[in-house]
């Protein structure tokens, strides 16, 4: 916050300092002027009659020197004002962040309406310190040198106007619907009878209803979300469960069983709906602070006109992602402890080591993906490359910070996995000797039918859009 501040006050405090210069210049000259004219007047008595008390008189006001001393007073009082608005503006999120770190439902509450605020207020911001910028140079210059600067002022002028209307868009235009890019296949409740009976199964014992679709992809990643899912073939709405084909190839059954028990207690608390209703406005405003910085970047008047701006827009989205971020790590604790009720303590925690162990190992098969397509090849199947990548890597490799390690995932933050793993009363040293074959004896790839067709279909998917520069895939398939 106090680099925001620092920020904030450069701009009024500049302009209060220049009118105040300007002022006692104004009140100088109008001191030699009478001591010029009034040679016989003692000093006492000139100084008594002011240029403040002078121009008080309505018949003088007018006059240039009045005009010019009262729209520099006019500079000072909007230089304070500015200063007062801008500190009111940064307190206020401080405190809507804080509230919104205990609830999320506050939090959801004041997220919405206090980006449009701020976006509004900065608009306002930056219009003002603006104008005051552009009085103090031409007043101060015109003091100080007698010359003015109409070049400066005019850009100083536009790069205001440009990032006002940047401000204004983004307020008007922050919010949109929610999808989820994802490279995946829909797995059919018929042929797919088994994984479907073991997802109402857990779905009945969590307490919440089943997924509308099961999707399966290629990315090492579990997630559920009730946001419009899109693929290159069809979208979906509602209750989507994610499932990735090669992690089940070194997961087993019962770890498979308590990851979707996991992802099934989101929907139980209402999580995906949270997330549907935060993420779009938390991205459009990510977006926009973005637009703003790249587009001040290129012009220096611009950048001086928004930084202010920049710097206030960003403290906003720090102090409310911190509140998100507590939340999200309450929810994922919560979820785990579900998990290990439902598919017990020990599968729970292995298959959250197996999935932050074998998290390297995808960069790596994607690598190998980019490489055959820059040689005009193509693998035909990326999963199990995944799971050669895994059996090849050595464990002291795999483990490497591996308590640090966050798992990545499309709306939410994680906590590390060592947070997770005490929440369990378990630890990676405890679990090591459970998870360092990467085979498993009951692998959970099993319950997917016809699993290797399906994975070839995806690998050619993956490997197509790799093969486009423009596509925006880079460390994954899956944004």
């Amino acid at each position: 916050m106090r680099g925001s501040v620092a920020i904030l006050l450069v701009v009024p405090v500049v302009v209060f300092l220049v009118a105040v210069y300007v002022q006692r210049e104004y009140e100088a000259t109008w001191q030699a002027v009478l001591a010029r004219e009034y040679p016989s007047v003692s000093a006492a008595q000139r100084q008594q009659l002011t240029l403040k008390s002078l121009c008080a008189d309505p018949e003088l006001a007018g006059e240039t020197m009045c005009s010019d001393l009262a729209k520099v007073r006019l500079l000072r009082q909007g230089a304070v004002v500015g200063a007062v608005l801008g500190i009111a503006l940064l307190l206020g999120i401080r405190w809507a962040g804080q509230a919104g770190v205990e609830d999320r439902t506050v939090l959801l509450r004041l997220f919405r309406p206090g980006l449009h605020v701020t976006l509004w207020t900065l608009v306002g911001l930056i219009g003002l310190q603006a104008v005051l910028a552009i009085g103090a140079l031409y007043y101060g210059m015109a003091t100080a040198t007698g010359y003015v600067l109409p070049k400066l002022m005019a850009g100083i002028g536009l790069g205001a106007l440009i990032g006002m209307g940047m401000l204004i868009k983004a307020s008007l235009s922050v919010v949109g619907p929610l999808r989820h890019p994802v490279v995946g296949k829909p797995l059919g409740k018929e042929e797919h009878a088994a994984l479907w009976d073991l997802v109402r199964d857990v779905a009945a014992k969590v307490g919440t209803q089943p997924p509308n679709t099961i999707l399966a992809g290629l990315e090492p990643n579990f997630f559920v979300t009730e946001a419009e899912i899109v693929t290159p073939s069809s979208r979906y709405a509602g209750r989507t469960l994610y499932l990735s084909l090669p992690l089940c190839r070194v997961l087993e059954r019962a770890e498979l069983r308590a990851i979707i028990a996991h992802e099934l207690a989101h929907f139980h608390g209402q999580d995906t709906q949270f997330s549907v209703k935060f993420d779009p406005i938390y991205r459009g405003a990510t977006q926009a602070l973005h637009s703003l910085a790249s587009a001040a970047a290129e012009r220096t008047t611009q950048l001086l006109a928004t930084l202010p701006a920049l710097m206030i827009l960003r403290y906003f989205l720090d102090s409310f992602e911190t509140a998100e971020a507590k939340l999200s790590r309450e929810r994922e604790l919560a979820a785990d402890r579900v998990a290990a009720t439902v598919g017990g303590v020990m599968p729970t925690a292995t298959a959250l080591l197996r999935v932050h162990l074998y998290d390297p190992a995808w960069p790596v098969t994607l690598g190998l993906a980019r490489k055959a397509v820059s040689e005009r090849q193509a693998y035909a199947n990326l999963s199990e490359t995944y799971q050669r990548v895994v059996e090849a890597t050595p464990l002291p490799t795999l483990l490497a910070q591996v308590d640090a390690r966050t798992h990545p995932h499309p709306t939410d933050s994680h906590p590390p996995l060592s947070a997770r793993l005490e929440a369990l009363g378990q630890s990676v040293n405890d679990l090591i000797a459970h998870t360092q074959n990467p085979v498993p004896a009951d692998p959970a790839i099993n319950l997917v039918t016809n699993y290797e067709q399906l994975e070839h279909e995806l690998s050619r998917m993956v490997q197509s859009m790799l093969a486009q520069p423009d596509n925006g895939v880079s460390s994954s398939p899956v944004q």
